[in-house]
């Protein structure tokens, strides 16, 4: 039979993060372990932080926990929006609709930002939001 390889220890003694914005690794006794966040936290790892952040303290570009359902009018019109929770998006279907929620398929991430609009996979997901913050 075939075995994998060991996945090899980033850092001895501090944690950090994977693709998946809720979950980190860290090792003990030489061997990668991997984790995650309770739920409504990301894992962080930058000049300040190192662990899981409520999302209502994260970047807004990453996750918002304060937006709200569009208005449907104008540009709003037809066009995929944004929702505070990020596996989901708002479309409005017709003008001052109420707008309709819709989930990404496959745990895919919504992101609309600098011409990138659509479910994504974690690692275009945080090329899309920018959010790197692992």
């Amino acid at each position: 039979g075939t075995t994998a390889a060991p996945e090899p220890c980033v850092y001895a003694s501090q944690t950090w993060g994977t693709s998946t914005l809720n979950a980190f690794k860290f090792c003990v006794d030489g061997v990668t372990l991997s984790s995650t966040c309770i739920a409504n936290h990301y894992y962080v790892s930058n000049s300040t932080i190192s662990g899981c952040v409520p999302a209502a303290q994260m970047d807004p570009q990453c996750i918002d926990v304060t937006l709200k359902p569009p208005v449907c009018t104008g540009n709003n019109l037809r066009q995929m929006q944004r929702s505070s929770v990020i596996t989901q998006f708002y479309i409005c279907e017709s003008e001052n609709a109420e707008p309709t929620v819709i989930n990404c398929p496959d745990g895919k991430i919504f992101a609309n930002n600098n011409g990138w609009l659509g479910c994504f996979e974690w690692e275009q997901w945080r090329i899309a939001s920018g959010c790197n913050t692992y």
